[in-house]
């Protein structure tokens, strides 16, 4: 006998497809819902009034900053055994009183734990999990490949940059950007090298795209390392000429990881807290924050060989540790708990 769910409702302030904060909070998540037996369904906000009388649990999409605050005000005068919770809000909603909220990272996580329950998930992408993975082969030339949002590009100051002008010398590679606008001018942290291709990222197109690459690369953190000498060196307080010193979002995550782990393409990523979960043992991929750490793994890469196995090694553990189902399945689990821990303070 199949056991009865809460009634799950995504109530997103958008539907368009192309922004990812639908696509994979909202559309994927719903589905991944459905097909492991939970009553979940997506009702636009223009049909708040069903959603409610429809659901348990009221997940609200991102970009309803202004009507956040009186939605939850409606649940709690309307429908007070029902539980609200939003998608990634920014920190200044911190007085909005959401049941939950869900951060998409750890790091993003701790900005939010001001509310009283947040709940971690997983970038997964249904558009990439049953894809098969690349296999390797050698290659006189190779593609290098970046995807995401075009700001992250600024981040290859300094270190990236130097690393791939240097590169260039004993490699011959096309730097191939996808993102949102292949038209992107761009000039901070752009290397000084022969071959820059922009793609413009589309469904029709983005898996090929990326399946084309040999290696993936993740910037995001901006080094501050080398202002070192304006914070002081005391090695009395710990404080080292040696230490450290980054700028990150606190919407840092390993999505942008996932999806090359997905389509079979080895990784160098950069310092963000989130890409030590896979990449952090070595033998799923590079991480790297100084020119010579990011020349490391470029040159390890060189060879198809490793190639393969770096990118098989991380296939093998995204598929099982970040499997959307179960992801889907913990996501329902910890709203269940807080719909009950709800419910039992109103007995």
């Amino acid at each position: 006998m199949t056991k009865k769910t809460l009634r799950v409702r995504f109530v997103p302030f958008t539907q368009d497809i192309s922004l990812g904060t639908y696509r994979i909070w909202v559309h994927d998540y719903c589905s991944y819902m459905q097909n492991i037996g939970i009553d979940a369904a997506i009702i636009p906000v223009n049909r708040l009034e069903e959603a409610f009388k429809d659901g348990d649990i009221i997940i609200l999409g991102k970009g309803g900053d202004s009507f956040y605050t009186s939605i939850c005000e409606f649940a709690a005068k309307n429908y007070p055994n029902t539980i609200v919770g939003t998608i990634t809000p920014p920190a200044t909603l911190r007085d909005t009183p959401f049941d939950f909220v869900m951060a998409g990272s750890p790091e993003e996580a701790d900005s939010l734990a001001f509310n009283q329950n947040t709940i971690i998930n997983a970038h997964i992408e249904s558009l990439y999990w049953d894809i098969d993975p690349k296999k390797h082969t050698d290659k006189s030339s190779l593609v290098i490949g970046v995807h995401g949002w075009s700001p992250h590009l600024g981040s290859f100051v300094p270190n990236l940059k130097w690393a791939l002008e240097e590169y260039e010398k004993e490699q011959k590679f096309e730097l191939r950007i996808i993102c949102e606008n292949e038209n992107f001018n761009w000039t901070v942290g752009r290397p000084e090298i022969e071959n820059i291709s922009f793609r413009q990222w589309d469904f029709s197109t983005i898996t090929e795209n990326i399946l084309e690459c040999d290696i993936g690369l993740i910037p995001g953190i901006t080094d501050l390392s080398h202002y070192v000498s304006q914070f002081g060196v005391q090695p009395s307080h710990g404080l080292f000429d040696s230490d450290y010193i980054f700028r990150l979002k606190n919407k840092c995550n390993n999505g942008r990881s996932l999806v090359f782990h997905y389509l079979g393409v080895p990784v160098i990523a950069d310092f963000s807290p989130s890409h030590f979960h896979l990449l952090g043992g070595g033998d799923c991929g590079y991480l790297a924050n100084t020119k010579e750490g990011w020349l490391y793994g470029l040159r390890k890469l060189k060879d198809y060989k490793h190639r393969n196995q770096f990118s098989t090694n991380a296939y093998s553990r995204v598929k099982h540790e970040y499997n959307p189902y179960t992801w889907a399945q913990k996501y329902y689990d910890a709203m269940e708990t807080i719909y009950n821990e709800k419910r039992s303070k109103k007995l």
